[in-house]
């Protein structure tokens, strides 16, 4: 093996002295970063005010089970009336009621599809303004924190970021990744 020169063995000596400050660096960086976890059920069922959104849809399923149970009534009755009248009835008149009756139960049959969603929308509507402020408080502590992520654990393991310093934010690189792949 022929004797290395001395400019070769100073550069790399040189090249070994920086990857290890720069291996140095990184590692020490990434022992820095704080990440933390929200349990957002949790902070929304202890959230001030929570309790007049839970007052609010309870008495919003009251009222939409009551105006069912009205529905269902007047049909009810109405079914009891033709059934004690028909045989009195000319037979266009018992076919524009039965036609009444079959109207109405359809109608009741809508409204009784419709009761799940709208509550849901309702739920959706009354909640929403609660994740915002929950999103807002959590950047809010992350930042005075200096906490670099916040994650939101969820059931089957999935993970969801609430806050990450723009920094640690790599869209612009995939994006100019997709690009050059066009």
């Amino acid at each position: 093996m022929p004797p290395i020169n001395p400019v070769t063995k100073k550069i790399v000596a040189i090249a070994l002295v920086i990857s290890t400050a720069a291996l140095a660096f990184h590692t020490a960086h990434a022992a820095e970063q704080s990440i933390k976890y929200l349990n957002v059920d949790y902070v929304l069922a202890n959230a001030p005010g929570i309790e007049t959104v839970k007052s609010e849809l309870e008495s919003y399923h009251a009222t939409m089970q009551d105006e069912f149970d009205s529905r269902r009534d007047e049909l009810a009755v109405a079914m009891r009336k033709f059934q004690e009248i028909a045989t009195l009835l000319s037979e266009a008149d018992r076919e524009e009621r039965v036609l009444k009756l079959q109207q109405q139960q359809r109608d009741l049959e809508e409204f009784s599809r419709t009761l799940q969603p709208e509550l849901d929308k309702k739920r959706v509507a009354l909640l929403e303004p609660f994740y915002q402020r929950i999103q807002v408080a959590t950047e809010a502590v992350a930042k005075r924190n200096n906490y670099d992520y916040v994650l939101k654990p969820r059931a089957g393991d999935s993970t969801t970021i609430l806050f990450a310093k723009p920094e640690h934010d790599i869209s612009e690189l995939v994006l100019e990744e997709l690009a050059k792949a066009n």
